[in-house]
This record gives structure tokens, sequence and C-alpha cells, in this order.
């Protein structure tokens, strides 16, 4: 039995697995394909998602963390890449509709889905995942090797894969989140050091 994490490991044994047969194999990424690019100059502090649009990513807890993040750096920018299938289409408007409630404006800028999420990746400062619920997410692994420190929720195995790498914080609590993010565009030297860590 080959889980993608220990947490997923822990579970498997927790529900009758037999550990002797147990064995984390870990995804892969390719790291020629996903390397770390230089930002310009001047760019204002940027933090990047990237994913589906569903409730399981709670979208709702990074645009209230965001909006935190704002009233104190009013030039840090949040941008989403990402697409809601039809059945998540609901989700995506109550998103949109809580995003005009936050009166985030562009400080939050809606993306669309990309292709290229290494492009996304190394547009940001940070990389932030808010899920409520993950495996062992591709899309942390691709920013980590564009060097960028990763803030995430310690849910499945996010906090085992960003160990040493970026900032884990508890689900659905935006003020935690917002003072992560907060801590890592204070610091350049520690946001950096992480990022060299996170390839």
């Amino acid at each position: 039995i080959s889980p993608c994490c220990d947490f997923n490991q822990r579970w498997e044994v927790a529900v009758g697995a037999d550990a002797r047969k147990l064995r984390t194999v870990y995804y892969g990424v390719n790291s020629e394909t996903y390397r770390p690019a230089e930002r310009p100059a001047g760019n204002p502090p940027t933090v990047v998602w990237a994913g589906r649009i569903n409730p399981l990513k709670d979208l709702e807890t990074l645009l209230r963390a965001a909006a935190l993040v704002v009233a104190e750096k009013p030039k840090a920018q949040f941008l989403l890449y990402g697409a809601a299938d039809v059945d998540d289409k609901p989700y995506e408007e109550r998103c949109l509709r809580l995003h005009d409630e936050l009166a985030l404006g562009d400080s939050v800028k809606w993306c669309g889905y990309t292709n290229r999420p290494q492009d996304a990746f190394n547009q940001a400062d940070i990389v932030v995942l808010p899920s409520i619920s993950e495996g062992f997410p591709n899309a942390t692994l691709e920013a980590m090797l564009c060097e960028r420190p990763v803030v995430a929720t310690a849910v499945g195995g996010l906090a085992e894969q960003i160990s040493g790498a970026g900032i884990a914080v508890e689900p659905r609590n935006p003020r935690q989140l917002a003072d992560a993010l907060l801590a890592l565009l204070d610091d350049d030297k520690v946001r950096l050091a992480l990022g060299k860590a996170a390839r």
C-alpha cells in the first residue's frame, strides 16, 4: 500500500491496514518545468493562489485573510488562478459576493484558469493554500520548486510537505492565515530563505 503522505499512512493504519505493507511514496514534479524566475523589481507584495474554485479549497477564509493583510499593507495584492466546475458555480458566486462585501476591489484579482501555473507562482512572493482538506497537493510542490515559500493549512499531508519551507496554520482561521502572510511579507530574509529551502 503506497499512500502519498505519512498523514494518509497513519489514517490507513487506524482503519485497519497492515503497517508492514505500507510505504509512503511522495508525488514527483518535473523540476525543469517548475523553475524559479526573478520577479521584476518594484512589483507590489504579491500572494498567489492556484487551484480549483471549490468549497474544500476554502477561498472564503483566504478572502477574509486578504482583507486583514490589505488593511495593514494597502499595496499588497492577491492573484487567484483557477476556475469552477459547473457544480461549483454557486460557490464561486458566493466567493465573488464576499469579495464585494469585503470591498477588496483590485487588491484581489480573479485571474481565471492557467495552463502554466509555474508563471503564476513566479509572480508571487508567497504562495498560499487555505484548504480544509488535502492529500499531498501538487500545486504546493510546484510552487516550492519555483522557490516560493508556502503558507498553508495544516490538513492532510501539507504540514509535512512544507516543513522547513513555509508556515502551516489552522484551517478556517483568517487571522492566523493573515498573520503568517504578514510575517513573511515583512521579513525578506526569512521569506527568501524559506523559498530556497523549498526548492
